[in-house]
């Protein structure tokens, strides 16, 4: 599967691949949930499967990780439905019900952000692929996510105000090249831009503090080049295709 293929085999040449497996959940989400959808009789049946797709991969998670499997509980689709199930239950349900959304998410945001900072203190960080923080921090920062999306849609609140800062409207609109392309070349600018300025200023701290600096404007120029030239042309083909609701 390309999940375990990317992870397995995560440096091609100078270039890290390792995260591609997230992008062949992705895939295989936008190969399946059609279906899926299409086949769901009504829209309610649809939500509720999704909220059973929530905890179902929340339990497959635990069983899988307490057996010590921990690549397939990680790097698999059906362990990773929590922000995917959380993505597509707020699609669907702000369609029929946006006020209760929006009352909802007042709720959730800030209780999953005081549990990934207390999740974070307590755990002492996040570090993959262990048992309690991915039992945690998954359903949180699903939900969480899912409630940020629905508060910036309400122009009124801070987090609306907020998510349209042009800084962070440019870096979403680059995101998904930014993803790629900062993993991918991660090895290249340590080498290249790290270890040069770590010889010459002998400062780790003064030496990575410019190094960031220089890394985030390498990444930005080539992810900004590749949605500009590249991705924008695939998006253009969007309005062949279009999205309908369970009824």
């Amino acid at each position: 599967m390309g999940n375990l293929a990317a992870q397995h085999h995560g440096i091609i040449g100078p270039f890290l691949v390792g995260h591609f497996w997230s992008l062949a959940v992705e895939e295989q989400f936008y190969l399946l949930w059609p279906l899926v959808l299409w086949n769901c009789r009504s829209l309610t049946t649809a939500l509720r499967l999704l909220v059973a797709l929530f905890f179902i991969s929340l339990g497959l998670k635990i069983a899988i990780l307490i057996g010590h499997w921990n690549v397939p509980a990680y790097y698999l689709l059906p362990t990773h439905m929590e922000s995917i199930s959380a993505g597509a239950f707020i699609a669907l349900a702000n369609l029929r019900w946006p006020d209760f959304c929006q009352r909802a998410a007042k709720i959730v945001l800030p209780a999953t952000l005081i549990g990934l900072v207390a999740a974070f203190v307590v755990l002492h960080g996040l570090p993959d692929q262990k048992l309690l923080p991915i039992t945690v921090v998954f359903p949180l920062a699903g939900a969480g996510s899912a409630a940020l999306i629905l508060r910036a849609q309400d122009v009124a609140s801070v987090w609306s105000k907020v998510m349209n800062w042009k800084a962070l409207r440019f870096y979403g609109k680059i995101s998904y090249g930014f993803y790629i392309y900062h993993y991918l070349l991660r090895e290249v600018l340590k080498k290249y831009l790290f270890i040069p300025l770590h010889g010459l200023i002998h400062n780790r701290i003064f030496a990575g503090s410019i190094y960031f600096v220089l890394a985030l404007a390498v990444c930005t120029g080539i992810s900004a080049a590749s949605f500009y030239f590249y991705e924008s042309r695939f998006l253009k083909m969007k309005r062949y295709f279009e999205s309908r609701p369970a009824r």
